[in-house]
């Protein structure tokens, strides 16, 4: 049998690589054929670039996110069977080996399209900042990047009950939004930011700011935008320098007239599997962002602009690097 995947080989290249598979499980492992698999445009963009050498050296197989049926399982396998259709954290590869109790693995509801499937990974990445944040009905939420991480934050920060206001610099990005349900959209790059965030907010201002981009400087921008007693919602993970004078910041946090919590929403805070000791997982959390796809209460279809086959994702890649041919959420096909 042969598999196919997309690799890294180098800083900037990719390509696609052939490779005899014998898919050889054992007791505890389960084969499965991947049917879609997701491009996660920040943190593989940061991949090819070689930003994230201390855990994607090259040459760098990536990808995190995927759909695909049990081929085969091993005689200690009682949760799957042989047919299911499963999601998994699975890389850009036709074929695929895990074991479930070490790779999250869950069977997909029937009522979801498959290319959708993939984006449950991206979801539970946006939910990670819910999860962190005091959101409450009526709070007012800034979410400042709508690539597809911070566009489902916004529309999960709505779910909660939060009046969202989605910003990004990309016009066609904020019409992505508003096809997905969000009322109030905004440039970042105003003249008067503080005046428009006012005059949405009744001059309340923000309760709390997500901050999807990584950028620093943003981040630096939405203390500003932020009301008392509110809070700054590191979702986007910080990678490129930026100097500045931390003071004005570090009052923001510290002066009782602001008092701005500042909290990191990275992902990985949670167990894999649903423990009596915790109360949010990322199996709990996949399962709720997949009933919210199946009901259409999370928009997905507007945010998939491109399906590809394994030998488009050189183009693909430097679509979503250079954000021109609308390249947004881009599903990797590689169904026969």
């Amino acid at each position: 049998m042969t598999n196919k995947k997309i690799m890294f080989p180098s800083e900037g290249q990719v390509e696609v690589w052939t490779e005899e598979f014998e898919s050889k499980p054992t007791e505890d492992e389960i084969v499965i054929k991947t049917q879609y698999s997701i491009i996660s445009s920040g943190t593989e963009l940061a991949c090819l670039a070689g930003l994230e050498s201390s855990w994607a050296a090259f040459p760098f197989n990536p990808g995190y996110s995927a759909v695909g049926t049990v081929e085969e399982k091993g005689s200690g396998i009682s949760d799957f069977e042989v047919g299911d259709t499963v999601f998994f954290y699975g890389a850009h590869s036709a074929y695929s080996v895990i074991n479930p109790d070490k790779t999250l693995c869950v069977k997909v509801s029937d009522g979801i399209r498959g290319e959708h499937v993939p984006f449950l990974r991206i979801a539970t990445i946006a939910m990670a900042a819910l999860r962190i944040s005091d959101i409450e009905l009526g709070d007012f939420v800034a979410v400042v990047g709508q690539g597809m991480v911070g566009n489902l934050a916004a529309q999960l920060a709505s779910l909660q009950g939060g009046e969202v206001v989605a910003f990004d610099l990309d016009a066609q990005r904020l019409e992505q939004s508003r096809s997905c349900g969000i009322r109030h959209t905004e440039s970042f790059d105003h003249k008067d930011l503080t005046a428009v965030v006012k005059s949405i907010t009744h001059g309340a201002m923000f309760s709390t700011f997500i901050e999807a981009t990584g950028i620093s400087k943003v981040a630096e921008k939405g203390l500003e935008l932020i009301g008392q007693n509110g809070e700054l919602v590191l979702l986007g993970t910080p990678r490129a320098e930026h100097s500045t004078d931390l003071t004005p910041a570090l009052r923001k946090v510290h002066l009782r007239s602001t008092n701005v919590a500042i909290k990191g929403a990275h992902e990985w805070v949670y167990p894999v599997k649903e423990i009596p000791f915790a109360k949010h997982s990322f199996v709990r959390n996949t399962k709720i962002a997949m009933n919210l796809i199946r009901d259409g209460k999370l928009k997905i279809e507007p945010l998939l602009s491109h399906v590809v086959k394994p030998e488009g994702a050189k183009e693909a890649y430097e679509g979503l690097r250079t954000k021109t041919g609308g390249y947004t959420g881009v599903v990797v096909d590689w169904n026969d």
